[in-house]
């Protein structure tokens, strides 16, 4: 099952890597801008989104851990910390790009509301309670993810060798890797 892991993983990023990046967007009006970094800021801001990636992490190494042979989740440990480093350096630019994209896709009303309603009562629990719903999501939607990585590995197959206009030949190469990669150990 480590390979199915591994393989999750690699679809995950390959899509992340080949994603085209859209067009700059345009300046977003300095009045909403303004109130979605302090939606951010009130929501904890870049202590509230390291808190959610080391949860992410953490239920992701959980689901991997899980699923591997005894001896290998030093791998998996490494992996998800080196992973989870590398998203904490890039937490100020995701405040900054959230921000855009709330005010970009918000009313100035609706910026208004969402701050108010996050710096009730409900809303600072909710903020609070967060990083632990986002681990145990991960967590709880790991067997799901498992029994669904055939047949997403095969569409994915299926598009990018579409898309690539693969031969036969390299299919058939993709194909038997991506097989492998879902046998569990050992078979």
């Amino acid at each position: 099952m480590h390979r199915l892991a591994a393989a999750a993983l690699a679809v995950c990023f390959a899509g992340l890597a080949h994603a085209q990046a859209p067009a700059p967007a345009p300046a977003a009006d300095p009045a909403k801008l303004a109130l979605a970094r302090q939606l951010f800021t009130e929501n904890g801001g870049a202590e509230a989104y390291r808190a959610q990636i080391g949860a992410m992490m953490s239920g992701m190494s959980q689901m991997m851990r899980s699923s591997l042979p005894a001896g290998n989740q030093k791998l998996t440990d490494a992996l998800m910390k080196d992973m989870g480093e590398m998203e904490l350096q890039m937490v100020p630019q995701m405040i900054d790009l959230s921000a855009d994209v709330y005010a970009d896709g918000l009313s100035e009303q609706e910026l208004r509301d969402m701050l108010a309603w996050t710096k009730s009562p409900s809303g600072q629990s909710i903020r609070r309670k967060m990083p632990a719903i986002t681990q145990q999501l991960m967590v709880r939607m790991g067997p799901m993810m498992q029994a669904m990585m055939p047949q997403v590995m095969q569409k994915t197959l299926d598009r990018a060798c579409e898309e690539a206009k693969c031969t036969p030949e390299a299919r058939k190469l993709v194909a038997e890797a991506m097989e492998k990669a879902l046998k569990p150990r050992g078979s």
